[in-house]
């Protein structure tokens, strides 16, 4: 079985589609919609001392758009992240 295992200071992320939307009840237009999803679940952390505590398996992180480089697996999409130039903020 294939796994992905991030190194240094970067993180696997699974991206989570944005809901159309969103909660002020602000429908975006399908142009605004395209590229990358900004908003992931870490599934796997490097092991870097640089890495902040927040940033662990499980948590929800932003991202800067059109960060990170893609990879896929078993049919299923993943981005990898430098957890300290990519990742902006955690979502509790």
């Amino acid at each position: 079985m294939s796994k992905i295992k991030p190194l240094g200071r970067n993180i696997l992320v699974q991206p989570i589609e944005d809901d159309e939307a969103l909660s002020s009840s602000i429908v975006l237009p399908d142009k605004e919609k395209d590229g990358t999803p900004q908003k992931g679940k870490v599934l796997a952390v490097g092991d870097s001392k640089e890495i902040y505590s927040e940033i662990k398996e499980g948590a929800t992180v932003i991202f800067r758009q059109f960060s990170g480089d893609k990879v896929a697996l078993k049919g299923k999409d993943y981005i990898i992240l430098d957890a300290k130039k990519d990742v902006v903020a955690v979502i509790e």
